[in-house]
This record gives C-alpha cells, structure tokens and sequence, in this order.
C-alpha cells in the first residue's frame, strides 16, 4: 500500500530507487538484491564495488566513515555469499543482466 508524503504519492516497494542517499547512483536495486535482503544503502555500496572504487572514495562520497563501509560490505558478502570485494563486484554486476 502507498502511503502520501507532502501530498504525494509515495513509489511502489518495486520503484524505490537510491535517491535518499547523497552521491546516489541512478543505477536501481534489482529484485534479485531485494530478495537476498539488501538494504538501498548496502547495493549502493556494491555498485559503487562495480566502478572499482575504493572504501575510502565511497565513504568520501556517501559522506559515512571508512569503518561504516566496511561494515556494510561485510554484510553484504554475508547476504550474498561472497568471500571478497571481487566476488561481490561480479554478483552485483551479474544482477543488472538477470
């Protein structure tokens, strides 16, 4: 159910991008990450993983610490199964194919 925000429409669950974030990546959580339990701020991080940046340019970015990007890496190789920031990388790019 959309609930109304200044008057608006709030989006769909399924149309809900990235935009709340600063240094927002245009790029949408595909349903796949959803469903592995991805927070929007989680698959930023790993398309940010995608354009090979490093922790410390997507903390910069996001305006977060160095220390909270890593959490959140760690927790997305947990939700997605990988052992490192490559195979993460893959997964995350693999997602906007399916």
């Amino acid at each position: 159910m959309n609930g109304t925000l200044n008057g608006e429409a709030s989006p769909a669950p399924a149309e809900v991008g990235l935009a709340a974030h600063p240094g927002q990546d245009l790029r949408r959580m595909p349903a796949s990450a959803a469903a592995r339990g991805l927070s929007g701020r989680e698959w930023l991080i790993l398309t940010k993983l995608i354009d090979g940046a490093t922790n410390k340019s997507i903390a910069n970015e996001l305006g977060i610490c160095e220390a909270t990007v890593k959490v959140h890496l760690r927790t997305c190789f947990r939700k997605i199964g990988a052992k490192n920031r490559t195979q993460a990388a893959i997964w995350a790019s693999e997602q906007f194919l399916s």
